[in-house]
Formats: C-alpha cells, structure tokens, sequence
C-alpha cells in the first residue's frame, strides 16, 4: 500500500493497460483518463477516477490483470462493462456531466436496452 494521498496518484498509460487487460471497457478506460484539467469547472470529482487511484494506493494493480475484481457502486460496474445508458441512469450529477461531455446524448442512447426506455433528455427532465 502506498502512504501517497489518493489526490496526489497520478494515472500512468501501464495503469490504464492494466485495467483494459483485466477486462475495463474503453468507455471507462476513457472516463478515468480524464484529468480535473480535462474537465469544466462544473464537475466536482470524477469518481470513476478516483476509485481507480485507490486501488494504485492499495496495490490491487500491482498484480496479474486476471485477479482484479473490479469493486465500485453500480455506476461504476455499469461503466465498466461499457454500458453508457446503464451508467447514466446510475450516475449523480458530476458523472452524468461527465458522461454528456464525453459521450454526447446520442451515443449514449444507443444503449438504451430498446426505444421504450426514456431518452437522455427525458431522464434530464427536457423532453
């Protein structure tokens, strides 16, 4: 375990290898490698980012990519596996910016499970 603060691990490309090899989807894959910087002033955190650096202070990364057993709340499990829909009925307000930013509504309602689900915009309370 690493006595660096979580705010201080920076994500290196081995770290996001890692997490692709042990099964991340290059959705999350591109979530977490968002800085603060990378980000409007809006959003707070990103969580998914964070949750990565702890496993890099907790030395879960340290291992065979095979070993890792992805833990985070269903937000996380969702982007993980690449559902962007799932994640974004998941999300809290700075993830869902997050997503919109990334992703736009439109791919992300390509994930809708069928058309009989709400949109984006209507999960937003626009439509």
């Amino acid at each position: 375990m690493s006595n660096q603060p979580i705010s201080e691990i920076e994500l290196t490309q081995d770290h996001l290898d890692f997490l692709f090899d042990a099964g991340a989807s290059p959705a999350f894959l591109e979530v977490v490698g968002q800085t603060g910087d990378d980000l409007p002033s809006t959003v707070e955190r990103n969580s998914a980012r964070d949750e990565v650096k702890k496993y890099v202070k907790w030395g879960d990364l340290d291992g065979s990519p095979d070993d890792l057993v992805p833990m985070g709340g269903h937000f996380f499990e969702a982007l993980w596996s690449g559902d962007l829909y799932d994640a974004f009925t998941r999300a809290d307000l700075n993830n869902r910016k997050i997503l919109l930013l990334t992703f736009g509504e439109r791919r992300i309602n390509a994930y809708r499970p069928n058309r009989s689900y709400p949109t984006v915009a209507r999960l937003q309370g626009r439509a």
